[in-house]
């Protein structure tokens, strides 16, 4: 049986590593198939004699290359951050859903933490495609928010918000748009933690706003086989990571609430 060429694993060379926040590292690599890679997409990251893990594919706002945004939360990603230029890690994919403008043109982007990362190419190609961007983007502190300077170079509207005050507004996203009136905005387009989704989902969907978001499971083949990265009965990583309004929908009872853990067992979200 032939074997897809986005299945096949590909060592492929690190071109450039930027730390940009002290637990955040940014991991430019060359690889044809990844710079194809449409906004939300996903690729297996193998790191050898650790781990294969799964990262959004973003774009190196620099030199357009592919690139994986790594905070470092385990081993696996600990031992991306040891990476230098020059290294190499295997590459499988990409795979999944992705962003779509489906025609609007104005836009909300929602991204807590790294989860800027899969949302970065649809801010970057705001202009060339002539649409317009805003993002509320949270983080812990200022040092921990990413991408601000490149957004706003964009052509973006941004709104950053800390918990501890340091850099934009003091409290969470969810504050924010709470303020926000979301009906000026054709679609919102979110990723970061499950709570801050749920709530983002809750709040949109009362004012009638279409909702776009990119969830994260445990996933283990990347292509819907093992079952691993199961929620309310879809596969993150086949009819995922981006869902649309009618399924987010259907996941209400489930998101922000349940995952399962690396055994498969139904653990509850914690935050």
């Amino acid at each position: 049986m032939k074997v897809h060429r986005a299945h096949r694993m590909r060592v492929v060379k690190i071109v450039g590593v930027r730390e940009e926040s002290p637990t955040v590292k940014s991991i430019i690599f060359k690889d044809k198939l990844c710079e194809s890679a449409r906004p939300g997409q996903f690729c297996m990251i193998w790191i050898p004699g650790v781990d294969e893990i799964p990262m959004s594919v973003s774009m190196d706002p620099k030199s357009s290359y592919p690139m994986i945004v790594v905070k470092r939360v385990g081993e696996a990603t600990s031992a991306l951050h040891q990476l230098k230029e020059g290294g190499l890690i295997g590459v499988r994919g990409p795979y999944g859903t992705f962003f779509k403008l489906n025609g609007h043109r104005r836009v909300l982007l929602v991204a807590g933490g790294t989860g800027i990362a899969p949302l970065l190419r649809v801010a970057l190609d705001s202009q060339r495609l002539e649409y317009e961007c805003h993002v509320v983007a949270g983080a812990k502190d200022g040092s921990e928010l990413l991408f601000m300077k490149e957004l706003e170079e964009a052509g973006c509207v941004t709104h950053p918000v800390t918990e501890d005050g340091s850099l934009g507004d003091r409290g969470t996203v969810q504050d924010v748009l709470r303020k926000t009136p979301l009906r000026e905005y054709g679609l919102m387009m979110c990723c970061g933690p499950e709570l801050m989704i749920a709530s983002a989902l809750e709040l949109a969907a009362d004012q009638g706003v279409n909702v776009q978001a990119s969830l994260e499971r445990v996933m283990k083949c990347g292509v819907g086989i093992c079952g691993s990265c199961e929620l309310a009965g879809y596969r993150v990583c086949k009819d995922g990571p981006v869902f649309n309004m009618d399924d987010l929908m259907r996941m209400v009872d489930t998101l922000g609430k349940f995952k399962r853990g690396p055994s498969g067992r139904r653990i509850k979200v914690e935050y």
